[in-house]
């Protein structure tokens, strides 16, 4: 895929996942200035294998270099886009679950949205963290039995009501085992703690299941996070949108349960534990399917293909 975009429009202050399709073309001391990205030396060159760079006139895409937000410096490139009559590619990571306006040949790729108000214009984004299994050591979980469903985080906020439902309707279920730990506050109150960090990958790798729900905005980091440790998401549809949903048969992977399905969660689970023919084999395909889809080249590769 051949892009444009003008380096000195960057805005270097930290590094943003808005800025991931123009990587391979940006120094890796300023990327690793966001702790998630800390790891870019392992995928940077895949994205080049993909991303190229273009004058205007051959580019596929003129391709904003920052988070989507109305500065002067977009109306710049939406006249560029009209201009040359291409097609302009922006990214939104934020909690904002608002449509996004129409704008003629702007394509917005963004986390926060509902299913039901997404616009044509706007596609469903990952939220990225570190791929987990280059963090710690990730054992392959025997199936037992019972299931472990666990859960690390902060329930309390307004916007999390569905994740606390579901989290008190787990405390009381008798036939699975709970890993839950409840923080006092978003991040544990310190967003990059290390001890917090790992405590919250310990629970996971500790897990079969993780629940993920919505946080502040609609959309779950803990998915891919779960799927970067080979675990199984207990994803909650809250009219939810997911990446290349049309390609990726996601109830194959993990249960999705829909908020007015909730009285049936416990057996959902259950059913969807017993159904597993070799676990060894699940764990290994959702990671590969947080690799193929999800880590920050394969989007970018599925993202280039999608596009041309």
């Amino acid at each position: 895929m051949k892009i444009w975009f003008n380096s000195n429009d960057i805005v270097y202050n930290k590094f943003c996942s808005e800025q991931l399709i123009i990587t391979p073309f940006l120094d890796s001391a300023y990327i690793k200035t966001n702790p998630s990205f800390d790891d870019i030396d392992n995928y940077k060159s895949k994205i080049a294998q993909d991303v190229h760079l273009a004058p205007l006139q051959n580019c596929d895409y003129i391709v904003y270099p920052n988070k989507l937000a109305p500065t002067a410096t977009l109306m710049d490139y939406i006249k560029l886009s009209e201009q040359y009559k291409k097609p302009l590619l922006t990214f939104y990571v934020d909690d904002d679950s608002t449509p996004s306006k129409h704008i003629e040949n702007m394509i917005v790729y963004r986390t926060s949205m509902f299913k039901s108000k997404m616009k044509d214009h706007e596609r469903a984004l990952p939220a990225w963290s570190k791929d987990f299994k280059t963090c710690k050591e990730v054992p392959v979980r025997p199936k037992n039995e019972i299931p472990t469903v666990g859960f690390c985080g902060y329930i309390n906020h307004p916007e999390t009501k569905i994740r606390r439902e579901c989290i008190n309707r787990i405390q009381s279920y008798k036939n699975i085992t709970k890993n839950i730990i409840i923080r006092s506050s978003f991040w544990g109150g310190n967003i990059d703690g290390i001890e917090v960090r790992n405590e919250y990958i310990d629970n996971m790798i500790n897990s079969d299941f993780i629940l993920c729900t919505r946080g502040s905005g609609n959309f779950s980091y803990r998915l891919y996070e779960t799927l970067s440790a080979g675990r199984i998401p207990i994803f909650i549809d809250s009219d939810s949108c997911l990446p290349f949903d049309s390609d990726i048969l996601y109830d194959t992977f993990f249960p999705i349960i829909k908020e007015s399905e909730l009285d049936n969660m416990e057996q959902i689970i259950l059913d969807f534990w017993k159904n597993i023919k070799d676990y060894n084999k699940l764990q290994e395909q959702l990671y590969e399917l947080y690799k193929t889809w999800f880590s920050p080249y394969g989007f970018i590769n599925k993202l280039s293909k999608e596009l041309i």
